[in-house]
């Protein structure tokens, strides 16, 4: 009788567990890569600037300088190169690197290879924000 009940508990126990398994767990989100989903156009939204004094610096710099700064369109394409243009003109050439999903490194086109590190916050089919190196944040929106 103790077998019995002994496996009927084990039973039940391996039940509950097949169950929470296989219906109750919710599946994850499935996230696609951020190198897939940042080809296409985009715009920059804005700009949100360090709350550090020392670290804004550069972030007010580009936003004095350039008055169209918020006006550029971004066009990533598949091969790592990227069309800054403002309207229907081309402003740069830049090619671009995804290291590990969580950084995006722009680099001028130019004989300098000047490059610009950038951690990704966040992103989706329709947004993402970037990181500089001084704090800044950048908002880019799908065109």
């Amino acid at each position: 009788m103790k077998k019995l009940f002994i496996a009927a508990v084990l039973i039940a126990a391996l039940g509950g567990a097949l169950y929470y398994f296989f219906v109750m767990k919710k599946p994850e989100k499935t996230v696609p890569p951020f190198k897939e989903t940042v080809i296409g156009s985009w715009k920059m939204d804005s700009v949100a600037v360090s709350k550090n004094d020392s670290g804004n610096v550069l972030g007010l710099m580009i936003l004095a300088i350039d008055s169209n700064y918020l006006n550029y369109t971004y066009d990533f394409a598949a091969d790592g190169s990227v069309n800054k243009k403002l309207g229907d003109s081309l402003v740069e050439k830049l090619s671009y690197q995804i290291s590990n999903t969580a950084q995006l490194t722009f680099i001028i086109s130019d004989s300098t290879k000047e490059e610009f590190k950038n951690e990704v916050v966040s992103f989706d089919k329709e947004k993402f924000t970037l990181r500089a190196s001084d704090s800044s944040l950048l908002f880019f929106k799908r065109k």
